[in-house]
């Protein structure tokens, strides 16, 4: 009776070969020499060897046998990418190119799919990674809850991590993220140290570290002792609403001074807006965003926004993943990358923002500490 199922000699044989005990073009024992290290037999054995030369990993010739993949020459496996919407171009480009980069020096290619914010599309698009027999996979989750998808891969074995920060204490899983909360609590006190006093904050998406970005600002507003504006707390749906929700605002009695942007798009059009309506920014509206976007140096206001460390991220996260393949992780691996804050004119150029000690938003959550670029 065999004492080792298939996948687990499957999963065996994977490791050793990403661990480096199978290196390149090394040439494997035969199918019996192995089943009998494996405690299973040459059949199993068999069929684990076929199904990994299929996936890449291996070479399997009649006159020279089963050698090692060279991973600096082929693909020797394949990871999925699950997130909301992929984008090569702008920031978050620089985020998938350092992802695909880090994993390609292992000869593993990424397979990037969006599921466009749609919870049950991304639990079917799991099923078919899963499907796939892929090593691993990184997924960017929606605020909704994500352990269904989670659940898919981690039924199988497989490893993931996680784009962002996710809290799931009943079975923890590997996160990299950008401090969002911090760097927007930072950008909080930049605007609240100018000067301004009534805010406004907006942000475009039920994503996870949009909330986080929301949040960090608003509380720290509140600590602070500032004013959030009636209605001034708002997600906007579709871009074109931002003229009228702008000039709204300004009808109000006691209308803001000041208005945070979760992203550097949200920015763009509504400085857009307040230009076309002939006001001056910052003289009368300070705009902040988030995310450093290429354009925020040429827009009609430079705009004030905090870097986000978009190809650190990606490069960690590939690195994890590896890890993670190889079973070289001990424990839950968890990293949230520091931002730095960029002043220009949407803001004012005023004095230097040093970040200041404060409590944690919970016993498990990192200080926030930014520096200033």
């Amino acid at each position: 009776m065999n004492t080792v199922s298939f996948l687990d000699v499957k999963r065996s044989v994977s490791r050793d070969i990403l661990r480096g005990r199978f290196r390149a073009n090394d040439k494997l024992p035969s199918e019996t020499v192995l089943a009998e290290q494996f405690g299973t037999s040459r059949l199993t054995m068999h069929r684990a060897l076929r199904e990994l030369a299929e996936e890449g990993l291996l070479r399997r010739r009649t006159s020279s046998g089963t050698r090692v993949a060279d991973p600096a020459r082929e693909i020797v496996g394949y990871v999925g990418l699950l997130m909301q919407d992929v984008i090569w171009g702008g920031r978050q480009g620089e985020w998938l190119f350092a992802l695909t980069q880090v994993l390609l020096k292992s000869g593993i290619a990424l397979i990037p799919c969006s599921y466009h914010g749609d919870a049950p599309r991304a639990l079917e698009i799991a099923r078919r990674f899963v499907n796939q027999n892929i090593l691993g996979a990184v997924a960017m989750p929606c605020a909704e809850n994500f352990n269904l998808v989670l659940d898919a891969f981690t039924e199988r074995e497989l490893p993931v991590v996680i784009a962002g920060k996710y809290e799931r204490p009943e079975s923890p899983v590997h996160y990299i993220s950008t401090n969002h909360y911090g760097g927007a609590a930072l950008l909080a006190r930049h605007l609240w140290e100018d000067g301004h006093r009534r805010f406004a904050a907006l942000t475009a998406s039920h994503t996870q570290d949009a909330c986080t970005r929301m949040a960090g600002f608003c509380d720290t507003i509140r600590e602070l002792g500032g004013t959030l504006v009636a209605d001034g707390q708002c997600e906007v749906r579709n871009l074109d609403d931002i003229p009228a929700l702008a000039r709204r605002w300004r009808q109000q009695p006691q209308a803001p001074e000041a208005v945070f942007c979760g992203n550097d798009l949200i920015a763009f059009e509504l400085m857009a807006a307040l230009h076309a309506d002939g006001l001056r920014i910052p003289d009368d509206l300070a705009v902040a965003g988030m995310g450093d976007d290429p354009m925020g140096k040429a827009a009609l206001s430079p705009l004030t926004t905090v870097h986000v460390p978009l190809a650190e991220e990606g490069a960690l996260i590939g690195q994890t993943l590896l890890k993670s393949i190889r079973g070289e992780l001990t424990g839950v691996f968890h990293r949230e990358l520091d931002g730095t804050l960029v002043v220009r004119e949407s803001c004012g150029c005023g004095t230097l923002v040093r970040p200041r000690a404060r409590k944690p938003q919970t016993p498990n959550q990192k200080e926030a500490c930014l520096k200033r670029r």
